[in-house]
């Protein structure tokens, strides 16, 4: 890869803030897409022509009459509202016990059965033949060794907050050897234990992980996790492994709704991790790098975290974005006309950096917002 010699010194002050601070990263889908997983949007085409059932393919049309050209979270979110709905009325012991969307009638179980047709086909989409993980390997080879090894001196743990729901961050770390915590317990079939992403357990005789290089937090749920019967933790299993599909609730959660904000735990859980982890620590002087990649601020909540933790950090939170578009557009463009949080903002565009009042705008693509491309500014091939 090659940087026009204009934006070296913006590549040098990315690799100086991976090394001298503690680094979270919010990665979106589009870090996927170099493995040969989809983007949210393919996801979204291919529940489509997942051959749903009839009354599924209905839900569908109805949902793209409704919101057009969003994403498949904003359909699943829009679903779940509907089913929220339902429940609302079937718990005040209403007469009207269902809904009717484009004059077809819907209970509830038939709404559930929507969002399960429609949630199995994303995992189907995320499970190919064939993934390429080369690149994802060398990316956390590169942070958990270049940048974060130093004359035998551990490094603070590095935080993944994954809006994806495919396992390539998870099964990366684990290829090369880099231990790491994503809140369960056991092996291919786990428990969820939050106690397991407490770097600061408050119970002195909490049996601590030792040693554990990274975090990864998935706010979205994840393709592995599921629901057992009479259950509402998650757990992560293998697929079909009490047999006669009993495992039938696949753990993927819709972008932030009313719905799931309503879901206590594994989500608040999460969401609170995210929050503590954005608002550096008073006193000792630590500071907090967010890099942001393959997300394209889709998510009211999870802006709404960002843009609170930029205000309340007092200058210690500076936020790294690399985007697809040529120049800032919507938060983005927000953050950089703000006075009060546009010096801690970093965009990486694919036509410019902006941060501040230092704006350089290129006649050429950049391309550095791709994830192939960033792993390899990080492992210095550029």
């Amino acid at each position: 890869m090659i940087i026009p010699k204009e934006f070296h010194g913006e590549v040098e002050a990315l690799k100086d803030l991976i090394s001298q601070s503690k680094v979270t990263f919010l990665i979106g889908a589009g870090c996927s897409k170099c493995a040969g997983l989809a983007t949210t949007k393919e996801l979204k085409d291919y529940v489509f022509v997942s051959k749903p059932s009839r009354k599924t393919k209905a839900i569908l049309n109805y949902l793209k009459r409704n919101l057009g050209d969003a994403t498949i979270e904003d359909y699943l979110s829009e679903l779940a509202d509907i089913i929220s709905i339902v429940e609302r009325r079937c718990n005040c012991n209403s007469e009207q016990r269902g809904i009717t969307l484009n004059r077809v009638h819907y209970s509830k179980d038939e709404l559930k059965q929507a969002l399960e047709e429609i949630k199995r086909a994303i995992v189907q989409c995320l499970k190919p033949k064939d993934i390429d993980i080369l690149t994802h390997r060398k990316f956390v080879r590169a942070l958990h060794t270049k940048f974060k090894v130093s004359d035998g001196i551990s490094s603070p743990t590095i935080d993944y907050f994954l809006l994806n729901y495919d396992n390539l961050v998870e099964d990366a770390l684990a290829l090369e050897c880099i231990p790491y915590t994503d809140g369960f317990r056991g092996g291919t079939t786990g428990w969820w234990d939050p106690c397991l992403l407490d770097l600061h357990p408050q119970d002195p005789g909490f049996n601590k992980p030792v040693d554990i290089a990274a975090r990864v937090v998935k706010i979205h749920g994840s393709i592995d996790w599921c629901l057992l019967d009479g259950e509402s933790i998650p757990r992560r299993a293998p697929p079909n492994l009490l047999g006669n599909g009993q495992l039938t609730n696949v753990m993927i959660w819709p972008a932030a709704t009313k719905y799931r904000e309503t879901q206590n735990d594994p989500y608040a859980q999460m969401i609170a991790i995210l929050r503590d982890t954005l608002h550096p620590s008073g006193g000792d002087g630590s500071e907090v790098v967010l890099i942001i990649c393959g997300y394209s601020f889709g998510d009211s909540h999870i802006n709404f975290e960002i843009d609170r933790a930029l205000r309340e950090s007092n200058q210690k939170l500076t936020v790294l974005v690399f985007s697809s578009e040529n120049e800032p557009t919507g938060i983005l463009k927000k953050w950089t006309a703000d006075p009060e949080v546009r010096t801690q903002v970093r965009i990486h565009s694919n036509r410019g950096f902006f941060h501040g009042e230092n704006q350089k705008r290129s006649s050429e693509e950049l391309l550095w917002w791709r994830f192939e491309l960033l792993t390899q500014l990080l492992s210095g091939e550029q």
